[in-house]
């Protein structure tokens, strides 16, 4: 049976691939394994080390900090900046500064009510 870490690592691993358009085989492809590996990690069935986690993190456009962190016992304002975090980190520098841009005029309208 699968313990709680892998299965905890393996899903947000899951998680982080769904959200990027990925399947197991691209990132499989893209971190230098097989879809097997990626299939095992994902299902908690074993872990990789540390360095192969940064690889997927990177193929991931993600933080390797992202893949170990859980939400459990987190806010649902945490909850939401690590979504909002997650989303920015696959976007061009250009696109963050144009959201940020656009963030802060949202907010003052918001505010002058």
């Amino acid at each position: 049976m699968p313990a709680k870490l892998e299965q905890n690592i393996g899903g947000r691993v899951a998680q982080f691939r769904e959200t990027a358009g990925l399947t197991q085989d691209n990132l499989a492809e893209k971190v230098g394994v097989t879809i097997e590996t990626i299939s095992r990690l994902e299902r908690g069935v074993s872990i990789p080390s540390i360095a192969r986690l940064d690889t997927i993190a990177n193929a991931l456009g993600v933080e390797l900090t992202d893949l170990l962190s859980t939400t459990e016992g987190k806010s649902k304002k945490a909850q939401a900046l690590d979504a909002l975090k997650r989303e920015l980190t696959r976007r061009t520098t250009s696109d963050i500064e144009f959201i940020h841009k656009l963030a802060r005029q949202v907010f003052a309208h918001m505010d002058s009510k």
